[in-house]
């Protein structure tokens, strides 16, 4: 058995987080600290995902727990490479992982590029987000821009230029660079993707969101039309497309949006200024296409710094290991590279969990001090997670009705204020509100299906709740569970997530799968049903959970209660709401004996 170990983890956005949660549950007596040079945790969460795109970080809930109930430390206000080197790090932890995910926009590498009226969406992301280190220069926009990407950061982009001072309501836009916008707001935007409609790499449900914004007329000259044994994904796309250009505006047009689609950038033209945008047809022989263009926007993904990274050469994504050597890990983008989501992120990180428990059994550990090890001038200096909250608490209670909150763009600013007065902070549990009704010899079984692990904290905050009342309970990821094991003494309690267009999340796939192809008799099993979901997507909303309930009644087992419903949308914790619906479910249950 290894004594306990120290980790430190550079970087406290999503694959960082992820990795502190794989981390924590192989390895409970040990010290993981998590440092970040921003005064506040979070990321690519916080600063990378659209500020109008509340629901989706919202899974900074998630990750509070780690500091709030998983003893995980926080670190912020430390920069590698000006408070602490790489090696230092390395000396007084037993182990280091890279989590820093990758900033740097990726070039075109075409003539022009350099013009002034360029763009990059890593930055502007930023800018909307009121990135504390990043250039508040607002750009000169002009009135038609060209958009070259083709993905969701390109549609994130696209989305916050067309949309209406009055639809950034509940969001945590930057208020000064959403006003300094609208005193010349974009009137035409032209959309390119290198890709043809069935290998875009945008999200169908993304781009049909679209259609939500009031006096924008969408053009498509591109073929829409697809065979009927195109990618599920592709033909969702196309719908989604066609119903963009279907679209109505009304006689008070706003702005235009022209869709192009297999068109690459030859050139950006221009004397001293952005004037057009050459493009030429990667599909077919159509002769290059020229647009007329005051400003361009690159979202073609992001890249490695190149050069010496602190000391370990030039860095590249690999996608078999996280290993850079003994006792070094990454994990993230900063492993494989600018691709997939917040979600895949998870996967990685307990992939390269896995690496690093997988290696102890050579690991011969020295005594290590830890985070103590640093210089007390650096710890001094140093944001924890309570001042974090210090910092949080300001943000709230600046924040106008209409806004979740005002982020400080001034990084100083922020350390401040997080450095000012110690308070106590405490974490209040969630509620213990389960019936008292229950069965005492019940055996329960919490199971989820998440995409993002939102439906993982809502089993974990649950199961809290079921054993504070002095219950016995298990949880599973359905991933790890075997239909096999599905019992008639066992209550289940299923809380499963949707994906993309009303999917199924990925951990849930293979269980359904079973169902469907071995279809046991289930006569007996008894199972309560509680689906996360977001109403912004109407069509969609709840569909995972409606899946997996349809097949278990089709295989006879009986549905205790209703189907629970969250809304990512709605500021409820998601542990609450789950505590909450399953207090009746177990009166359910009381009211049957």
């Amino acid at each position: 058995m290894i004594a306990p170990l120290s980790f430190a983890i550079i970087g406290s956005g999503p694959s960082g987080c992820y990795l502190a949660q794989s981390l924590r549950r192989s390895f409970p007596e040990s010290e993981i600290v998590i440092y970040d040079r921003l005064a506040s945790p979070f990321g690519l969460v916080r600063y990378g995902v659209a500020p109008d795109h509340q629901s989706t970080k919202s899974i900074q809930a998630q990750f509070a727990r780690l500091f709030e109930r998983e003893n995980v430390d926080f670190a912020g206000n430390i920069e590698l490479g000006k408070d602490v080197s790489l090696e230092e790090l390395r000396s007084i932890h037993h182990i280091v992982v890279l989590a820093t995910g990758l900033a740097a926009d990726r070039v075109l590498s075409v003539p022009g590029e350099n013009l002034p009226e360029v763009y990059r969406a890593g930055r502007l992301t930023r800018l909307f987000n009121a990135h504390p280190l990043e250039a508040s220069e607002i750009p000169k926009f002009g009135k038609s821009v060209a958009i070259i990407g083709g993905g969701n950061v390109s549609i994130d982009i696209l989305r916050l230029l067309i949309k209406q001072p009055e639809d950034f309501l509940n969001s945590d836009i930057d208020d000064a660079v959403l006003g300094a916008y609208f005193q010349a707001p974009v009137s035409h935007i032209d959309f390119i993707c290198r890709s043809n409609i069935v290998n875009a790499p945008s999200d169908p449900v993304m781009l049909a969101e679209l259609g939500r914004i009031r006096g924008v007329q969408f053009i498509c000259n591109s073929p829409i039309d697809l065979s009927e044994d195109a990618p599920r994904a592709a033909l969702a796309r196309a719908r989604a497309i066609k119903e963009l250009i279907a679209i109505d505006p009304g006689a008070d047009i706003r702005a235009t949006v022209t869709l192009h689609f297999g068109w690459a950038p030859v050139s950006i033209n221009g004397e001293g200024r952005v004037q057009n945008v050459e493009l030429r047809s990667v599909l077919d022989d159509r002769p290059n296409l020229r647009l007329d263009a005051d400003s361009i926007i690159t979202a073609i993904g992001f890249d490695f710094d190149g050069g010496d990274w602190h000391g370990l050469g030039e860095l590249d994504a690999n996608l078999q290991t996280g290993v850079l050597d003994y006792g070094l890990y990454r994990t993230g983008w900063f492993k494989r590279g600018s691709r997939g989501t917040i979600a895949e992120n998870r996967l990685c990180a307990k992939a390269v969990a896995e690496e690093i428990f997988g290696s102890l059994a050579s690991f011969q550990p020295l005594m290590r001090p830890g985070y103590g090890g640093l210089s007390e001038e650096v710890r001094a200096k140093a944001v924890d997670y309570s001042a974090w909250k210090r910092l949080d608490s300001a943000e709230r209670n600046a924040a106008a009705a209409d806004r979740s909150r005002r982020k400080f763009p001034n990084h100083e600013h922020m350390v401040a204020i997080a450095h000012n007065k110690p308070t106590q902070i405490s974490f209040n549990p969630v509620p213990n509100n389960a019936s008292t009704k229950q069965e005492k010899t019940m055996k329960i079984q919490i199971l989820f299906g998440t995409e993002s692990g939102n439906a993982e904290i809502a089993a974990e905050d649950l199961a809290d709740s079921i054993k504070n009342d002095g219950q016995k309970v298990e949880v599973n990821d359905l991933s790890a569970f075997s239909i096999s094991q599905l019992q008639p003494d066992t209550m289940y309690v299923l809380l499963c997530s949707t994906y993309g267009e009303g999917e199924l999340p990925n951990t849930a796939l293979q269980f359904y799968a079973d169902l469907s192809d071995v279809r046991p008799d289930l006569s007996g099993v008894r199972y309560a049903m509680f689906g996360l979901g977001d109403t912004f997507y109407t069509e969609t909303y709840g569909q995972g959970a409606n899946k997996l309930d349809h097949k278990l009644a089709e295989l006879g087992a009986q549905r205790v209660g209703e189907i629970g419903r969250y809304d990512a949308s709605s500021w409820e914790p998601v542990g609450e709401a789950a505590v909450a619906w399953f207090a009746g479910v177990l009166d359910e249950v009381a009211a049957s004996h």
